[in-house]
């Protein structure tokens, strides 16, 4: 089996978000979107899935929040029989690096930012100790408006915000796309499917010009 990494098809969004709302309902560590939103990532190609078989194992988004002039990179999922491979690096990795090059956010000054709830340990060690990200801040937001994710005693989740470092971010991913060998860590092979013409070779390239 060969697991593939691509942008979820419009016609596909369906399949997926029923996906994403069966994980996350296990896991109040996640958000929740709705199926609108979900659709909206799906046709602006803001939404990337790892499937093997056909069958999803994974799936990671980016968006925009356009009152704050910046870019979000989250909702990363791994299937619980796909964890230790680095499935979830990877489809982070290139979550990360079809924002930064179909967006081209830092040609304009935007930040590329990820929030991770305080008890979430998981998504840490790629974002903080690979993707050379930089903590932020805490945050701590109304459980009305973030409905489904875990709330203390006073029904406030608790989080953190992470940003993009230049050039440390661009430099990682760019390592990150010259060492990839078509495998996950246990040797399963993978496929990585970008845009017609690129390459990540192309990628590290961009990433280093970036990184200036």
């Amino acid at each position: 089996m060969t697991v593939v990494l691509a942008h979820v098809a419009p016609e596909n969004a369906r399949e997926a978000f029923y996906w994403h709302r069966g994980f996350s309902a296990a896991d109040e560590n996640l958000f929740p979107r709705n199926w609108d939103q979900y659709a909206l990532l799906a046709e602006n190609n803001q939404l990337v899935c790892a499937r093997d078989n056909d069958d999803y194992v994974g799936l990671c988004y980016y968006a925009q929040d356009e009152d704050q002039g910046r870019w979000e990179i989250g909702g990363l999922m791994v299937a619980a029989n796909q964890r230790g491979k680095a499935l979830g690096s990877t489809l982070t990795y290139v979550t990360l690096g079809h924002l930064l090059v179909d967006e081209q956010p830092l040609a304009r000054g935007e930040s590329v930012i990820s929030h991770v709830h305080r008890d979430n340990n998981a998504p840490r060690n790629v974002i903080i100790g690979q993707l050379k990200f930089a903590y932020r801040r805490s945050i701590e937001v109304s459980g009305r408006l973030l409905p489904g994710l875990k709330t203390d005693a006073d029904g406030v989740v608790h989080g953190d915000e992470f940003e993009l470092t230049k050039p440390e971010t661009l430099l990682a991913l760019a390592d990150w796309c010259g060492a990839w060998a078509g495998k996950l860590r246990d040797g399963t092979p993978a496929r990585i499917e970008l845009r017609e013409g690129l390459t990540l070779d192309l990628w590290s390239e961009a990433f280093r010009e970036m990184a200036d």
